[in-house]
Order: structure tokens, then sequence, then C-alpha cells
């Protein structure tokens, strides 16, 4: 088994980028070893340290920084708010619009929301689903 080298941390190792990285999720994280919330590899999310920095202390694990416009990576101080973690999960349930649509079931008229990634959908539910596949294809259509 071969041994790990101990390679250099921060602004000594070879690789090193300025202490400054995006995440998948459209983040930007800066390199903050000291901070008492930072993830595995010493960095935090640019827009807590902003904020952190606004309000004159540390940013407590249920507090959310929220981005007014949307744009996660836009951490201007006028475009940032510290709320609690249920207000944010309200608000991301509740006021922003849907990106899917709504359709009408044909078998029992109800009104019901289709999200995108299952626009083939027909009816409201899987009793009006079999109601719906009997009265357009048929005994056949049962048959596999």
């Amino acid at each position: 088994m071969a041994l790990r080298k101990n390679y250099p941390k921060g602004s000594d190792h070879p690789m090193w980028r300025g202490g400054v990285k995006t995440n998948t999720q459209g983040y930007k994280l800066i390199y903050s070893p000291d901070h008492p919330y930072k993830d595995k590899q010493s960095y935090v999310r640019e827009h807590r340290l902003v904020m952190e920095k606004e309000i004159g202390r540390y940013l407590l694990p249920n507090e959310v920084v929220h981005h007014l416009n949307n744009v996660k990576d836009d951490n201007r101080i006028d475009n940032l708010q510290v709320l609690l973690k249920r207000e944010h999960d309200y608000k991301s349930i509740h006021e922003r619009p849907l990106k899917g649509s709504y359709r009408v079931c044909p078998i029992c008229r109800r009104k019901f929301y289709i999200p995108p990634s299952l626009n083939r959908v027909k009816t409201c539910s899987k009793s009006c689903g079999i109601k719906f596949r009997w009265i357009v294809g048929g005994k056949e259509s049962f048959n596999r």
C-alpha cells in the first residue's frame, strides 16, 4: 500500500487558482480555512461571507442568504436578504412560478398541474387514465 504524500494546502498548492471557484449549483466559493461553517475543502459560499461582513457576525446554521433576483452569482449587498430556513423554503414553494402547465382531465373535468418532465400525461389520476384508455382504445389497449 502506497503512502499518501502530504501535499501543501491553500496558496502553497501547485494547482492553486486564487481561492475562488464556482460549484455545480452556480454559487461562488471563497477559500476560508478559519471559517466555522466551511466545507470539507475549506470553502464558504461568497454570498454568506458578504452578508456576514455586512451584519458583523457569523450567520447561524438556520439562517439562509436569499438572492432577491434569483441570480446565484450576483452577490451585491442590495441583492441579498437574510431569512430563516423555514421562511426561505416557504418562499421557494409558494412564490416562485411553476414551470409546467395546467390541463383539464378529459374524464372528470378537473384541472391538474403537469411538470415539464411529464408532458405526455393526459389524465389527472391513475383511475382516470384507465377509464381514458378504455374509452379511447377499447379492450385491445389493455392486452399487452
